[in-house]
């Protein structure tokens, strides 16, 4: 058995390595726990934005309301003092678009783009949701420079059920952009729940405005209702007075003819005032018959202008 001062040295060198090693699986453990610390300290920044932007948006909230809320909250969680967001709807002439952070906000009606071609590249990675602006893009992002920022510019896509209906542009370091890659899921559920504040926020208004063109329709369908029951009416008055008409014609041109025949005789002063005021009479009743008669035609002839078989 050799002696202990022989030992010594390789039992120091074994205990050194062996400390070493040690300290080494320490330093890769309190890495790995800070990087978890980091992913952990991310994630509730992603759920802090979207638990801040539900809170924030009523349930009648409008496009503007949920694009203003969505720019804050992909703000907050990249660091970025502003960002905006700008609506993609299909078919329709004009998007809103919403810049805010800070104390910016601006909120307007522009001229809907037209990304078909370029929707395939609005299409996010598995690692990343960041896309290079696009040249279609890249005139809004100069227009914003000074709130946004002088870039590099990027694009979020926010998609819903699938689809594209909307897009942030946001200005962001290489770094910050580094930092954030690999959250892909935690950044897909920031985006859905965007997408679908805005897609409600749509739903919401076009039922409003099937609620107004409904309400139009009604009054114009009342006012309808009232204008045939006017209409019918003046028909059966026109009837009436056409029949009324009919029936008094004949017995007045017996009275007036025979008024005139008797006016021929020599009855005396008397009865031939009489009898002028009798044939003065029966004219005027005939004229009135006349206006009856000419009514019930202009009635008849109105009633099949504004007939609904016509």
């Amino acid at each position: 058995r050799p002696p202990r001062s022989t030992l010594f040295p390789y039992t120091t060198l074994f205990r050194s390595r062996a400390m070493a090693q040690a300290n080494s699986e320490l330093s890769e453990v309190n890495q790995s726990l800070e990087r978890s610390n980091l992913a952990l300290k991310r994630r509730a920044a992603y759920f802090q934005a979207m638990v801040e932007m539900a809170e924030a948006l009523p349930p009648d909230a409008l496009i503007s309301d949920a694009c203003q809320a969505g720019a804050l909250a992909i703000g907050q969680v990249l660091g970025i003092p502003s960002a905006l967001v700008c609506t993609l709807a299909h078919g329709q002439t004009h998007g809103h678009l919403v810049l805010a952070g800070g104390d910016i906000s601006a909120i307007e009606l522009v001229e809907a783009m037209d990304l078909a071609e370029a929707r395939d590249k609005l299409k996010p990675s598995k690692r990343s949701w960041f896309i290079p602006v696009l040249p279609s893009l890249d005139s809004l992002a100069r227009r914003f420079m000074d709130k946004l920022g002088s870039g590099p510019y990027w694009l979020l896509p926010i998609q819903c059920h699938g689809r594209v209906g909307a897009v942030a542009l946001v200005s962001a370091s290489q770094e910050i952009i580094e930092a954030h890659d690999g959250e892909s899921a935690d950044m897909t559920a920031l985006l859905t729940t965007i997408g679908l504040a805005i897609a409600t926020a749509e739903s919401a208004a076009k039922a409003n405005r099937l609620v107004e063109d409904l309400a139009v329709a009604n009054q114009q369908m009342h006012w309808n209702q009232a204008e045939v029951l006017r209409t019918r009416s003046l028909h059966s008055v026109a009837e009436m007075a056409a029949g009324a008409a009919h029936e008094l014609n004949t017995p007045l041109a017996v009275i007036s003819g025979r008024a005139q025949q008797l006016r021929a005789l020599d009855l005396g002063p008397n009865v031939r005032e009489a009898l002028n005021a009798i044939h003065e009479q029966a004219h005027r009743c005939s004229a009135i018959v006349s206006e009856l008669m000419a009514f019930a035609r202009s009635e008849e002839h109105t009633s099949e202008l504004q007939s609904p078989n016509t």
